[in-house]
């Protein structure tokens, strides 16, 4: 008889004890009242990379005892302050030396900072899931090889109903087979390669690279590497045949202080595997970025960085900044599964990322709030702002309102033109809405203008910059008030769909709310990101504006990065429908993604943006800006050639009632023009 054929005789008096001590009615009841599951698949994937399930685990049939000095409360202690993303706790008492107890002790022991917890047993009847969720574990493991179809189905199905996640383990390919059809039953499921063969606890890394090039279709929450595990090489090894997460036990618990074993690992990995995305302490991000500012603004930008740096970690202000996100923002905004646009394309199924619902209509809400409170803290009573598209103006205008502060916004006279509506708002609002007449007389001018005044007033004022560029530290202060925005996306697909997505579409201007929607994801290697930028009417110089396919290098208006330059260097015409993506320049940030291949960068033409409107309009009833048309554009696109089990998560930026003028006469609306000269005459 096998070890697992052991084992399994043990768990069936184990389970016949339970059924004696108590019935499945009663314990059912028990398990429902006293733990609710936290989320084991979120939470794992919502973790730090490398995503690690770190085991408490005394012993093994194959080796014996591992840690005669096992204190399960202060292994899982060191596991949760050294970054394991979830625990695993070994409950089996003959073959293990585990104790049922450990969960609840260490779920009490714990409280909040508790990771959440996977029981490791051998599951065999429904009776010992109910005790699990009894327990506090918030997911089982199903070894396939332990079970029959029948009895694989069953708790397959109990599990569900008890709200527990699970973590499918096989060994095999033939394992795999056998078992595909419980993604059917619940298409959160977590699938785990054994390394090690329960029969002989023979190991063999490339069982995980053999079972992974055979999914075919399937599409787990996540593939997760199990046994074998002892170095940031092994993780490696793994990670390229495509593991998401590891779960580790033996290599963690044998040797010295635990939770230093399990921080050397992750680091080790992360130095040598993960390409840092962090901002320099210069403020570059690789050759992108820096403080190219006149002296006179250098005690400004050093005093704007020391407030962000302070208040970043400060629990008071990331606690107001919370609040004002869910009470005055009104985050999270929805997150949308397009069904009908789905069905219409006929490929991977696209959710919708809907800023628009933010007040004010779009993301610039975000990091408006976020500044308008580091003014605040710096004692400035003045905020100074440039915009394009109107949305940074408005949002600039309304956090003004709001926290008392006087507000002054710079727009290109061609931009007020065509965003008249966002002028009148932000004018109601109380803001002086200056018109620049000089250049180009759109976005590039105006942030030359707001620059200037800055200049003039920076003693009382804080200039609120409205993308992901400027000096240092502006491109990061912007990306940390807008990285909410994938946060969000990540926890809401998590929920709805069980699993990260595969794609993530996003229009690229400054680039503020792409980096939002991208920033949780970029060490997330299966999770594409795609920027699109505006095609505009043509590919000649003045007709869009594309910046990395004809873009060059250059430092302007206080950074360094990709930009539209003539032949003389000097800052080129561009040309776009939407006036927030009509910008010579890109954030630095986006600069080095596209250098490292980390974001693929598209884009889209006028004409493809309101065919995009339109669409969408008529599928889903949600009305898009015309600068998020551009990212609908491109999934509308992309989508039909995918796998229908794909999934496309889309960042509409904002909402279209700024571009009804411009929406109007592009789609020859006659009878909208005809009503706005009668009402201007009545």
């Amino acid at each position: 008889m096998s070890i697992l054929q052991e084992i399994l005789e043990e768990k069936k008096k184990e389970v016949a004890l339970i059924y004696k001590l108590s019935s499945l009615d009663a314990l059912k009841s028990e398990a429902i009242t006293k733990f609710i599951p936290r989320g084991f698949t979120k939470s794992l994937l919502s973790g730090p990379n490398p995503k690690i399930i770190a085991e408490v685990k005394k012993a093994s049939p194959s080796k014996g005892t591992l840690r005669p000095d096992l204190d399960p409360i202060e292994t899982a202690r060191c596991y949760s302050e050294n970054g394991a993303a979830c625990i695993s706790v070994l409950t089996d008492k003959k073959f293990f030396q585990g104790d049922n107890s450990y969960i609840t002790q260490i779920r009490a022991s714990l409280g909040e900072s508790c990771p959440t917890i996977l029981r490791k047993e051998f599951m065999i009847d429904p009776i010992q899931i109910w005790e699990t969720r009894a327990l506090g574990a918030d997911a089982i493991l199903l070894i396939v090889a332990a079970l029959s179809t029948e009895q694989l189905k069953n708790l397959v199905l109990v599990a569900t109903e008890a709200e527990l996640d699970i973590l499918l383990e096989v060994h095999s390919v033939e394992e795999l087979e056998q078992a595909r059809f419980v993604f059917e039953l619940n298409k959160s499921i977590l699938l785990g390669v054994n390394n090690r063969d329960l029969k002989s606890f023979s190991m063999d890394l490339s069982t995980t690279e053999k079972i992974f090039k055979n999914l075919k279709d399937l599409k787990p929450s996540a593939l997760v590497a199990e046994s074998g595990i002892f170095s940031s090489k092994d993780l490696a090894t793994l990670s390229s045949y495509g593991a998401d997460a590891f779960l580790i036990g033996e290599s963690l618990i044998t040797q010295g202080d635990v939770g230093e074993n399990l921080k050397n690992l992750r680091e080790e990995f992360r130095k040598e595997n993960i390409p840092s995305y962090n901002v320099s302490a210069t403020g570059y991000y690789g050759n992108y970025g820096g403080k190219y500012a006149p002296e006179v603004l250098m005690p400004a930008l050093e005093e704007l960085e020391e407030a962000f740096n302070f208040a970043k970690s400060d629990k008071n202000f990331l606690n107001e900044l919370q609040l004002v996100y869910q009470n005055f923002i009104g985050r999270p905004t929805p997150f949308i599964f397009c069904e009908n646009l789905t069905k219409k394309l006929g490929g991977a199924k696209i959710y919708v990322k809907n800023e628009g619902a933010a007040h004010t209509g779009a993301h610039k809400i975000n990091h408006c709030v976020g500044q308008a409170l580091l003014a605040k803290r710096m004692g400035k009573k003045r905020l100074v702002a440039e915009t394009g598209a109107g949305q940074h103006g408005l949002a600039s205008a309304t956090v003004a309102a709001r926290f008392g502060l006087e507000c002054v916004v710079y727009m290109g006279a061609k931009d007020m033109a065509r965003q008249r509506p966002n002028v009148f708002w932000m004018e109601k609002l109380g803001a002086k809405v200056i018109s620049v007449e000089f250049g180009g007389q759109r976005l590039k001018d105006a942030v030359n203008a707001a620059l200037k005044d800055w200049i003039t007033n920076v003693s009382n004022t804080h200039y609120l910059l409205g993308s992901a560029l400027g000096p240092h530290p502006f491109p990061e202060i912007n990306r940390f008030f807008q990285k909410i925005i994938g946060q969000e996306i990540k926890a809401q697909l998590l929920k709805q769909a069980g699993r990260l997505p595969d794609y993530i579409i996003a229009c690229v201007g400054g680039g503020s709310n792409s980096i939002g929607a991208f920033d949780a994801f970029l060490e997330e290697k299966k999770v594409k990101l795609i920027g699109v930028e505006a095609g505009g009417v043509g590919s000649a110089v003045g007709q869009n504006a594309v910046r990395f396919e004809t873009g060059k290098v250059g430092v302007v208006e206080g950074y360094k990065s990709y930009w539209l330059l003539d032949q003389d260097g000097q800052v080129a015409d561009t040309k776009s429908i939407s006036a927030g993506l009509d910008y010579a320049g890109v954030g630095p940030i986006h600069a080095y993604l596209k250098d490292t291949n980390r974001v693929q960068y598209e884009q889209a033409s006028d004409k493809q943006a309101l065919e995009a409107v339109e669409l969408l309009a008529k599928t889903e009833g949600i009305l898009s800006a015309l600068e998020s048309a551009h990212a609908v554009a491109h999934a509308i696109k992309l989508a039909p050639s995918l796998k229908k089990n794909e999934i496309i998560v889309i960042n509409l930026s904002g909402r279209a009632e700024k571009d009804i003028f411009i929406l109007a006469r592009e789609l020859k609306d006659e009878a909208f023009f005809e009503f706005i000269r009668d009402y201007g005459k009545a």
